[in-house]
């Protein structure tokens, strides 16, 4: 069996970065304070609902939509074509005065899974009669999964039309 000798790598860096000798302890911060539950849950509902910021603005969680349906390929001037039967649970954000984003999770048999992955112009109409456009914005993690995150990318109802 022959042996396999690589050369050193002398004078090159190492793309990875070396572990200090000793602890830097002065990278280490103090914890932020944390706020009691209480404030919190006083200011969401002062609010309307929980409120999320980022450096574009802020996001309302608006509610939760659960249910079942069928998923469908609508491709423009064809026929639909029914894949299968769903369920599924969609977080509703408000993001501007009157713009809706849904975000949530599907579950079906994971043949049909593999099936719809990647296709475009789903749509999922749910058992009482809304149709939903959607499209999956995960990758496909493990063939024998029954579930698949999807963006919701319109027929979401107005804001207030959500329970909370």
């Amino acid at each position: 069996m022959a042996r396999v000798v690589r050369p050193a790598l002398v004078g090159r860096r190492s793309a990875l970065p070396t572990a200090p000798t000793a602890p830097d302890f002065q990278e280490f911060h103090a914890p932020s304070p944390v706020r009691s539950p209480a404030v919190s849950r006083r200011s969401r509902a002062a609010r309307g609902g929980a409120v999320m910021r980022s450096g574009r603005g802020s996001m309302r969680h608006l509610g939760v939509l659960r249910g079942a349906g069928m998923l469908s390929v609508n491709h423009p001037d064809e026929t639909p074509v029914d894949l299968a039967r769903v369920e599924f649970e969609i977080d509703g954000f408000c993001t501007r005065p009157g713009e809706v984003l849904g975000s949530g999770e599907i579950r079906m048999a994971p043949e049909a899974l593999d099936r719809a992955f990647g296709l475009r112009d789903l749509v999922l109409t749910t058992d009482d009669g809304h149709a939903l456009a959607m499209r999956f914005s995960g990758r496909r993690r493990d063939a024998g999964d029954d579930a698949a995150h999807v963006d919701i990318t319109g027929g979401l109802p107005p804001v207030d039309r959500w329970r909370r």
